[in-house]
C-alpha cells in the first residue's frame, strides 16, 4: 500500500507537470521531463519513414486531394513530441502514427522527431538561433508542441513552501485507507486525526493554485511564449520560407481529474486548476497565427471534448490489496497519440 499512498501525496502535494508538457530526446525514456534534462540534445533524431509502392486510384466518391512523391516532415518540441510513457515510444508517438496515416497521399514520407525532454520555448528558440537542425530546410511540413514546460520553472518552489512532507501526513493516507475498506484496527479516533491532516493538506493544495504567486507564475509564462514563438517561427522561415509549420495548443492534463474523499470536507479540484495553468498559454498560440502564418493544431479541444482517457493521469477506484490508485502524468497515452495524429493528418490531407 505504501506506493499507492506516496503516489497519492504526490498528486495532491505537486500535481506538477501541470500540463505537460514536455519534451524528450529521441532515445525511448531516459529523461523524466525535469529541466535539467531539457539542456541535452538527442545523440540523433528518430526518422520515421513508411513507403507505399503506389497510390489507391481516387474514385469519383472521393475529394481530389493531393499526392506527394515524397513528403518531409520535422517535429519540433517537448515530451508530447518525442513520445514520454508510451511502452513503444517510436511506433506509438503520434509521428509515427502520422506516417503510417499520410500513405494515402504520398508515395513516401520521412518523419523526423526531434522531441527534448523538458525543452521550454526558450531552449526551443535558443538551439534553432545558434545550432539549427539540418532537415528544417527541406521539410516540406514542420509540427511544433511546445510551452507546457514554460510554466514549471518556479512550481516546485511554490510547492516546496507550502507543503511539508513529513511522516505524519504518509501516516495519515494511510490510516484513512486502512480504515474506509475496513483494513484497519478499528480507531476511530485516528481515523478522524488522519481526516484532519488530509483536509489541511487539501487547503494548502488549494492555496497554492489560488494564490497571487501561481497566477503570476502562469502569466510570465504566457508572455515568454509570446516572445519565444515569433523567435522559433523566424528561425524556421530563415531556413525554410515555404514550409507549412502547425503549432499545437496544449490540453489540459487533468481534465474529470478531482480528488474528494469520503469525510474529508475540502475536495481538491485538479481539473481547474490545470485549465487555469494552460489558458494563457493557448491564449497565446491561437492569438499569433496569422501574423506568423503557421496553422493551429486544436489539440486543447479535441482532448477536451473526448470522453475517452487521453492522458495518464486519473484516479481509479478498485477492490483487493491496491484500493486505490493515482495515476500523475500528465502526458498523453496511447490513444491521445491518435488523437493527435489524427488532428494532423486532417490538416495536412485537407490543405
Amino acid at each position: 500500500m505504501s506506493n499507492q499512498i506516496k503516489t497519492l501525496i504526490i498528486t495532491v502535494l505537486v500535481c506538477v507537470s501541470l500540463c505537460a508538457c514536455n519534451v524528450i530526446s529521441d532515445k525511448p525514456d531516459q529523461n523524466s521531463g525535469s529541466g535539467s534534462a531539457a539542456t541535452s540534445e538527442p545523440e540523433s533524431a528518430v526518422s520515421e519513414v513508411s513507403e507505399v509502392s503506389e497510390i489507391s486510384e481516387i474514385t469519383e466518391d472521393e475529394p481530389s486531394r493531393p499526392v506527394w512523391e515524397k513528403l518531409d516532415i520535422v517535429v519540433l518540441g517537448d515530451s508530447i513530441a518525442r513520445g514520454y510513457g508510451l511502452k513503444n515510444v517510436e511506433s506509438q508517438r503520434y509521428s509515427a502514427l502520422l506516417g503510417e496515416k499520410l500513405k494515402d497521399i504520398a508515395n513516401e514520407v520521412e518523419i523526423v522527431n526531434f522531441g527534448v525532454d523538458g525543452q521550454t520555448g526558450a531552449e526551443l528558440s535558443e538551439k534553432l538561433k545558434t545550432d539549427p537542425y539540418p532537415e528544417l530546410a527541406s521539410a516540406d511540413k514542420v509540427i511544433i508542441s511546445i510551452g507546457g514546460n514554460n510554466i514549471l520553472g518556479g512550481l516546485p518552489q511554490l510547492v516546496s513552501g507550502a507543503f511539508k512532507f513529513d511522516g505524519d501526513l504518509m501516516t495519515a493516507f494511510s490510516d484513512y485507507v486502512k480504515y474506509l475498506f475496513g483494513t484497519g484496527d478499528g480507531d476511530r479516533s485516528q481515523y478522524e486525526y488522519s481526516v484532519g491532516v488530509i483536509n489541511d493538506a487539501f487547503v494548502a493544495a488549494n492555496s497554492v493554485f489560488e494564490s497571487a504567486e501561481f497566477e503570476k507564475l502562469i502569466s510570465e509564462a504566457a508572455e515568454k511564449l509570446e516572445k519565444e514563438l515569433p523567435e522559433i517561427i523566424g528561425s524556421i522561415r530563415e531556413l525554410n520560407p515555404e514550409a507549412d509549420i502547425y503549432v499545437q495548443t496544449i490540453y489540459n492534463p487533468y481534465r474529470n481529474v478531482g480528488i474528494s474523499l469520503k469525510y474529508v470536507e475540502t475536495p481538491l479540484d485538479l481539473d481547474s486548476h490545470g485549465e487555469k495553468a494552460v489558458a494563457g498559454l493557448n491564449a497565446v498560440i491561437t492569438s499569433l497565427c496569422d501574423s506568423l502564418g503557421y496553422s493551429v493544431v486544436p489539440v486543447h479541444d479535441a482532448f477536451d471534448s473526448s470522453d475517452d482517457k487521453l492522458t495518464n493521469a486519473g484516479i481509479e477506484l478498485l477492490s483487493g490489496s491496491t484500493p486505490l490508485n493515482f495515476g500523475v502524468d500528465p502526458h498523453p497515452n496511447a490513444a491521445g497519440h491518435k488523437v493527435i495524429a489524427g488532428l494532423i493528418y486532417d490538416m495536412i490531407r485537407g490543405e
